[in-house]
């Protein structure tokens, strides 16, 4: 194993994905390479980051506003608890009606929170790595990809934009892959995952339709987001300094992967 082979292994490593030989192949070169020990903490601190986002997010994600209506009903019940057995039922309806709406509300228009702030936290740890491959080729971008996942993989081409390249990188906490692009002068990526190893669900409403594709947009620290499933394939869009929604959907509409 030569050191770029154990740099792109330390991610399976570091989920002891990896069979006993390519183990301890990649941890000879953690112990005696620095760069390769670089890459091995940063990974290691990018999943407990991520980590810990998730067991926060899981706490947060009911609005501010539902929150408190729950928390009233609460003080108020506290308040009739010894007078009534009947008010009692009636707080506890309220507050299970406050919650399953909210739920279907999640189900049926909200983004995931997790996925998008896993979305941003990736973006902005891959966007400092080298890529793999650099080439403004789509289909040499494309055919690169294809020998590496054994299936086809279409990544979108951009008519105002410019290719950079592709490097290989975990998304959702599986193989996964990073294409860069230059639109309009903006950074600008697209991740690529297997659908089926995502473990997120996306809302049942799409934020907009692009020739027949359903898009889910999202906005989050000055990024836009698209995601779409499309086969096999969950791809996600990561924009730099996009000014909204429009903006979003005119740059699907230069795009030729549609």
């Amino acid at each position: 194993m030569n050191k770029d082979e154990a740099l792109r292994y330390i991610d399976a490593y570091v989920d002891d994905e990896l069979g006993v030989k390519d183990t301890l192949e990649v941890q000879a070169w953690i112990g005696r390479d620095a760069e390769c020990r670089a890459e091995f903490e940063r990974i290691v601190a990018l999943k407990r980051a991520l980590k810990e986002r998730m067991g926060r997010e899981e706490e947060a994600h009911v609005p501010d506003l539902l929150r408190r209506r729950v928390l009233k009903v609460l003080r108020r019940e506290r308040w009739r608890q010894n007078h009534s057995f009947r008010s009692s039922l009636a707080a506890a309806a309220g507050i299970v009606l406050l919650l399953v709406g909210w739920t279907a509300y999640n189900r049926t228009m909200v983004m995931p929170s997790r996925l998008v702030a896993d979305t941003i936290m990736i973006y902005r740890v891959e966007i400092q790595n080298p890529l793999d491959f650099r080439s403004g080729d789509i289909q040499k971008v494309a055919s690169w990809l294809n020998e590496r996942f054994q299936q086809e993989v279409k990544p979108i081409e951009f008519q105002k934009g410019e290719l950079l390249g592709v490097r290989l990188c975990p998304f959702a906490g599986k193989k996964g892959a990073f294409v860069r692009y230059r639109v309009n002068g903006r950074n600008m990526a697209l991740f690529i995952g297997e659908s089926k190893s995502i473990p997120y669900s996306l809302p049942m409403v799409p934020s907009f339709r692009m020739a027949g594709q359903d898009v889910f947009a999202a906005e989050n620290e000055g990024f836009q987001l698209a995601f779409w499933k499309r086969g096999m394939w969950f791809y996600a869009l990561v924009v730099e300094d996009a000014i909204g929604r429009e903006d979003l959907k005119n740059i699907f509409s230069q795009s030729s992967f549609f």
